[in-house]
């Protein structure tokens, strides 16, 4: 598709974040179960701000879930990356934890932008 349109892959963005942040952050997730909205930070049995539904954890957002994602992660995708390195591609490790706004920053300063 790039070569479509005369571009290429420059630079490869890898998003670091800690195993633990990453089980915090997908755990404290929480979803509507009427409308599906998706909420951080309340708790199941909440009521959904926008249909006064209730809010449940997905199962996959379970910790042991998300461990286990974390696994596949490794096991499945994580080689990519070594493909990458391979192939003399520049792999940029990018701090993503934190809010969007500094993650967002540190990967516009790793792209040079």
């Amino acid at each position: 598709m790039l070569d479509g349109v005369g571009r290429k892959v420059d630079a490869v963005l890898l998003f670091d974040v800690p195993d633990d942040e990453l089980v915090a952050r997908l755990s404290g997730r929480t979803v509507c179960q009427n409308c599906q909205t998706t909420y951080s930070g309340r708790s199941p049995g909440d009521r959904c701000d926008k249909c006064g539904g209730t809010l449940v954890l997905r199962k996959d957002d379970e910790p042991a879930a998300v461990m286990n994602r974390l696994a596949v992660y490794r096991e499945q995708t994580e080689p990519v990356i070594g493909w990458y390195r391979n192939h003399a591609m520049k792999v940029l490790t990018i701090d993503a934890t934190g809010g969007v706004d500094e993650v967002t920053a540190r990967a516009m300063k790793a792209l040079g932008k």
